[in-house]
């Protein structure tokens, strides 16, 4: 019995220990912090050409008596990168920071920052500045083109300028786009002093329904800028599918049927039924917009047979009016017999 307490009371004491000794590494830990210590925290690349790729090293120490560690290294945005040397540096140690800055999608004057997260307590985000002033040879406006919303079969067109800024003269060599379905055009234009040339983008009429991607490259005669790339967006829209395009029904004079008409309106959101009414005038028609189910419009048709409707086996068209003009009437086949 007394071993085993003799035991107990070892086992006790080790641990007790260990807390302790736990708390002094931790107090010493806090007693003797990291610094980080850069020997610049901004740098200005001056003038650089657009298109350019800029590479600065921030060097810094570990000015602190811990062993520094760099946690994370980060951006404020895509256009610039960071790799670090090391990410723990002990105490008097030394590391690097590179970060480049690709300038091929600014102009002018430009700002960005690194964000350095450390262990340092009393600076755990450190920010670092680069500043620049990207020049350009020539300015395009606008940067891209955008067709928006083109109902299928229409063409239409877009233009966009190219005018010199530093060049003394601005010649355009040649045109280029991947589409079969666009057609380019250049002709000279002046803006004040600046003498450039107007680009004509013409979209097809053949152009088929989907989403339209590409990008536009406008070759020069610039040293700087001999590529200039403009994208191309916009959105073919087809004719609005529906259904049923048939409806079979019996009905009582009296009575009335129901059913559903489903739109596929796509892109079309704002396509709505704004009236109906059959071509015989056998029926009186009403609707309603039930709402949206799988990405189509659905509308309930209610129709009562009016006292004029002759009785029997009937074939008509029911016209569904709607507020586009490129589709102004969606027409149903009725058939079926009134009693």
């Amino acid at each position: 019995m007394r071993a085993i307490l003799s035991s107990i009371l070892v086992v006790a004491i080790i641990l007790l220990f260990c807390n302790v000794f736990a708390d002094e590494v931790d107090n010493l830990k806090e007693s003797t912090p990291p610094d980080i210590q850069f020997e610049e925290k901004i740098f200005d690349f001056g003038e650089v050409y657009k298109g350019d790729k800029i590479t600065h090293i921030y060097k810094f120490t570990n000015a602190g008596q811990g062993v520094l560690n760099v946690e994370k290294v980060r951006s404020s945005c895509g256009c610039t990168a960071v790799n670090i040397t090391s990410t723990e540096i002990e105490p008097g140690g030394t590391g690097e920071i590179k970060v480049t800055f690709y300038s091929r999608s600014y102009d002018g004057w430009i700002t960005k920052q690194v964000f350095v997260h450390s262990n340092d307590p009393d600076e755990p985000i450190t920010t670092l500045k680069i500043t620049a002033m990207v020049k350009i040879d020539l300015v395009v406006n606008p940067i891209r083109l955008d067709f928006g919303l083109i109902d299928e079969g229409e063409s239409d067109f877009r233009k966009l300028t190219v005018l010199p800024v530093a060049l003394e003269r601005l010649e355009i060599e040649k045109l280029e786009i991947l589409s079969e379905y666009v057609t380019l055009e250049s002709v000279k234009y002046s803006e004040g002093d600046k003498k450039g040339f107007e680009v004509i983008v013409t979209l097809s009429s053949r152009t088929p329904q989907g989403r339209i991607l590409d990008t536009l490259r406008i070759y020069t005669n610039s040293k700087i800028q001999p590529i200039i790339q403009v994208p191309i967006l916009g959105l073919v829209l087809g004719k609005v599918e529906f259904s049923p395009e048939v409806y079979d029904f019996e009905v009582n004079k009296g009575d009335s049927v129901i059913f559903e008409v489903s739109l596929d309106v796509g892109a079309k959101r704002g396509y709505n039924i704004i009236g109906a009414k059959d071509k015989l005038g056998y029926f009186t028609s009403e609707f309603l917009l039930l709402g949206l189910k799988g990405g189509k419009k659905v509308y309930r048709i209610i129709l009562r047979p009016t006292t004029d409707a002759l009785e029997g086996y009937f074939e008509e068209d029911l016209e569904l009016y709607t507020n586009f003009e490129k589709q102004p009437i969606i027409i149903i086949h009725l058939r079926g017999v009134i009693h």
